[in-house]
């Protein structure tokens, strides 16, 4: 379907984003995984996955397709972890979530000394994502750069790298196609994070974030 090429495209690019920050070791919790589009394809790269997700029915989908890795069904608050992480990632998650920095916090507790915590939210700079927020997808919380920077600040943890990203526009769109196709090398120097790019805080659709600890 067009929504689930839309997710597949969305976490590569998500992962690309990242791409520089990971290292040897690759312990990664995803929590609110969803369909577990990007746990799959961090196992597929080798990575030592294990997701957290409130949802029965996607968490066994995705236990079915996990081959090492495993996804437990409940909220991270009420789920015991022993293990410290390299990679946490929140794609999507901390909008919704009540308290957003007791979430954060706990990510941090569950971080390595140097590893590192992914965020995507929607950009609420961008005035119908905005909308959107609050009328479709039932946001609790709305945010934009500065604000996702402050709450993470405030649990210890400071931003490493950020920004807002759009969709490619249809010409673009298919001209990065062409070149993804025939020339993958330069296209990905043009627009490294394809199908999405870089944009100006009022135009993005989301807000990608990459945290430490302080």
């Amino acid at each position: 379907t067009r929504h689930g090429h839309y997710v597949i495209n969305q976490s590569k690019s998500m992962i690309e984003y990242c791409n520089e920050f990971f290292h040897q070791n690759k312990k990664l919790l995803e929590i609110g995984t969803g369909p577990g589009v990007s746990l799959t394809m961090f196992e597929k790269k080798g990575f030592d996955v294990i997701g957290i997700d409130a949802n029965e029915k996607c968490v066994k989908f995705i236990n079915e397709k996990l081959k090492n890795g495993k996804c437990i069904q409940g909220f991270v608050d009420e789920i015991e972890i022993d293990e410290k992480f390299d990679v946490i990632w929140l794609s999507h998650c901390l909008e919704h979530m009540p308290k957003p920095h007791e979430l954060l916090k706990k990510c941090r507790e569950l971080l390595k000394k140097d590893g590192i915590i992914f965020v995507a939210v929607p950009n609420c700079e961008n005035e119908n994502m905005l909308k959107d927020s609050i009328y479709e997808n039932a946001s609790s919380f709305h945010y934009s750069e500065n604000t996702l920077e402050r709450i993470g600040n405030n649990v210890g943890l400071k931003k490493v790298k950020s920004g807002t990203l759009r969709e490619l526009y249809r010409f673009e769109g298919r001209f990065h196609l062409i070149l993804e196709k025939n020339i993958k090398q330069i296209n990905r120097k043009l627009c490294p994070y394809y199908p999405f790019k870089t944009t100006k805080k009022n135009n993005g659709r989301e807000i990608r974030a990459i945290l430490k600890k302080m």
